[in-house]
Formats: structure tokens, sequence, C-alpha cells
């Protein structure tokens, strides 16, 4: 198992806008993806993608990142609009409004209340979901919006000058950020190291770790995981290895 630690930027700079025009984020030079390297006995990489086992893991023991965040791209309908659209979501924790130093027009982002485990249905909205499907309604902190049969309780409208990081994919813009264990789709993925491409993890680097020293912290902590979970639970017919790589 390997991690290749790569720099935002480079996913961020596909977008044209942003190669002329400087990011607003704090610290934009050290904001880093990790991303999850399976490779087979002989060497061959076998996926890219993470396992939700191993993003919480290292988000929940973090000591490479001074800030860290988990996210999770889905799609849902809003269920209580007439029209019943289908929105671009994200599940994700309180983490992610400070690592993108995100505006809020209207309301805030998500708080320690919010945090992971604590399963509290609130949502954040952007300000083109707000203005496309609440018709930019004064009262929006009062309204709820229902998606996959949970009723989140709107506290927040993002401002329209958010620069949304195209992590998953490029032009994609999300509509409803939510908290990341509310909705029971994300069960399915926690059954150990299935992977899957929707999950992310994302830090902002220590100021006394460098990418490689990140890159072998995050190995060496997932590679232990690996060894208690899997290893000890079966013998193993054959080599097999996992970690983050460069």
């Amino acid at each position: 198992m390997g991690i290749t630690l790569g720099t935002l930027l480079c996913v961020l700079t596909l977008n044209h806008l942003l190669l002329i025009k400087p990011l607003t984020y704090p610290d934009q030079d050290k904001l880093f993806l990790a991303n999850h390297v399976l490779f087979d006995q002989e060497g061959q990489l076998q996926t890219r993608d993470n396992s939700t086992q191993s993003i919480i893991e290292l988000y929940e023991n973090n000591s490479v990142f001074s800030d860290s965040a988990i996210l999770n791209y889905s799609w849902n309908l809003i269920e209580t609009h007439p029209a019943q659209p289908l929105v671009n979501t994200i599940e994700t924790v309180p983490e992610y409004f400070n690592l993108f130093s995100v505006p809020m027009i209207k309301g805030r982002g998500f708080e320690q209340t919010e945090a992971i485990n604590e399963r509290h249905p609130v949502a954040v909205i952007s300000f083109k979901a707000w203005q496309k499907h609440f018709n930019k309604s004064a009262d929006i902190l009062d309204k709820k919006i229902d998606l996959a049969g949970i009723s989140y309780r709107i506290i927040g409208v993002i401002g329209p000058q958010f620069v949304e990081p195209q992590i998953y994919q490029v032009g994609r813009e999300t509509d409803v950020w939510l908290p990341w264990d509310v909705q029971d789709n994300l069960k399915f993925l926690y059954d150990r190291w299935n992977t899957y491409d929707t999950g992310i993890y994302i830090g902002k680097l220590k100021d006394d770790v460098s990418m490689n020293q990140g890159e072998q912290i995050l190995t060496s902590v997932l590679d232990e995981l690996w060894q208690e979970d899997i290893v000890s639970s079966k013998k193993p017919t054959q080599s097999e290895k996992r970690g983050w790589s460069s």
C-alpha cells in the first residue's frame, strides 16, 4: 500500500482561470491530497482509489497535517422541491471550511457539533443553489432540505466568491455540503478495505514536515493498520504492498 501526496495546485491549475489569478486559500502551497495506491505482488499498480477505513484512520490519527479533512462526493435529489432536482453533494467534516477559508454570505459552516460521529442533520448550500432552488429566500436559515429520506436544517449559504477546489472532477460544482456520516449511503463504504473513487483525504502540511516525510509517516500508519486488520485475520497467500508513495 502506498500514498501519494499531490499538491492541490496541480489539480486546481487545470482550470485556466486559476493559472492567472491567485488562489484564495490560506497557505495554498501547503495543501496536499493524500492518494491511496495499491500494488500487486509484481509491483503493478492496481488502483489509486481510497478506502473509507484508511482515510478515517488517517484523519482521526493525523500527525502530518496541521489541519485535515475527509470528503465524499455524491449526488442526491431534493425531495421537498416540486421539481426534485438532482444536486451535487459532499459529505465532509468541519475542517473543510477552515482549510479553504470558505466565505459565508448567510449563517455558518460546520462546527464541532457537526463533526464525525455526531450525526446532526444540518446542511450548507452554495450561492447558486440558494439562487436556483430557493429563489434567494431571505429566510433560508429557517428552511430544511430533504435528501435521501433525511431532513436537513439549512445553517449556511456560501458566498458567490468561493472558488471550490476541483478535486474530484474538473467543472463539478457542489450544491450542498452535509456532515460526514448522517446519510446511510456511506455505510457500505465501511467494509474495511473496499476502495472507491469518491473518497478524499486532504490536509495542510505541517511546517516541520516535508512531503517525503509525510508520505513515509502516512505509509507507516496505514501499513500497520493493514497488518493488524487484514494479515492477522487470514493467512496471506502472497505478498501484498499497500501504502502512500510519490
